[in-house]
């Protein structure tokens, strides 16, 4: 008996659209899988879908790629994209400006494998504890895994600086950290800046953190969202744009360590806000 042939090898071709004038065009209820502000993910096919709008991904091929090939974590497999992922373009009010149809530049959308099963955060309210268990025992082994990775320097996967950390491009690092206490005095001007926060409650969230840090590769958005299952099996982790590498407790799921991981959320909601 013949294995079963996989969506993506019944399709001769692969469709590339050519402007966003044509992922608009898909609009069928069934094949709109997201939709927030200009950001998009439709499926153009059996097992494929396409993630467009809101900024480069070029970070997110990379860091899925490393993921997928060199940690065997259960990641979308990364079917085309066009530009070099590599190549830093960073979109700002100006350079959105400039993509027009027939200007469109860097990695504007990634086609890729439609993960089976539904995000965590639809079904862990019903799931039985026995489940969530599981769930939460394969999630610390691929933990685990990225943690296996250190880093020289808080940044992107490439060695340069992050380029999709979570605030504007005008604040982006321009360079990398070298400890956690410089990533720290960073993250304080951001807030600051912002003025979303009391110095009191600052220097609350700060003191949840140790003094040092060691630096690991994290996928930095590692929240129910971005966590895909059927029953009891996690099938995928998706959304690999902040991917990087952090101090060691910066992803959401790790355990015995509250205070921090209460901390990274608010700091970064905060940024997200009001940055």
């Amino acid at each position: 008996m013949n294995p079963p042939v996989s969506p993506l090898k019944r399709q001769k071709t692969l469709w590339h659209p050519k402007s966003f004038k044509d992922l608009d065009a898909i609009n069928n209820p069934n094949d709109v899988l997201y939709v927030k502000d200009n950001r998009r993910v439709v499926r153009i096919g059996p097992g494929v879908l396409i993630k467009s709008g809101g900024s480069d991904f070029g970070e997110e091929v990379l860091c899925s790629r490393f993921a997928r090939e060199e940690l065997s974590l259960p990641v979308p497999r990364i079917l085309h994209y066009p530009g070099s992922a590599r190549r830093r373009f960073v979109w700002n009010m100006s350079t959105l400006a400039m993509l027009t149809n027939d200007r469109l530049r860097g990695v504007w959308y990634i086609s890729m494998e439609e993960v089976p099963g539904v995000s965590l955060d639809k079904v862990v309210d019903t799931l039985p504890e026995e489940q969530l268990e599981r769930i939460g025992l394969q999630l610390r082994g691929y933990v685990k895994r990225m943690q296996s990775v250190r880093g020289r320097a808080l940044g992107s996967i490439t060695g340069k600086p992050y380029r999709t950390f979570p605030v504007s491009p005008f604040y982006q690092p321009r360079e990398t950290f070298e400890n956690f206490a410089d990533f720290r005095e960073y993250l304080c001007a951001l807030l600051v800046l912002c003025d979303c926060m009391s110095e009191e409650d600052m220097d609350r969230l700060f003191y949840a953190f140790p003094r040092n840090a060691s630096i690991r590769f994290a996928h930095a958005d590692l929240l129910p969202k971005n966590i895909m299952v059927d029953g009891s099996a996690v099938t995928g982790i998706i959304d690999w744009a902040s991917a990087g590498f952090y101090p060691d407790f910066w992803d959401y799921c790790r355990e015995r360590r509250q205070a921090e991981i209460h901390a990274v959320a608010t700091i970064v909601h905060s940024l997200v806000t009001y940055i």
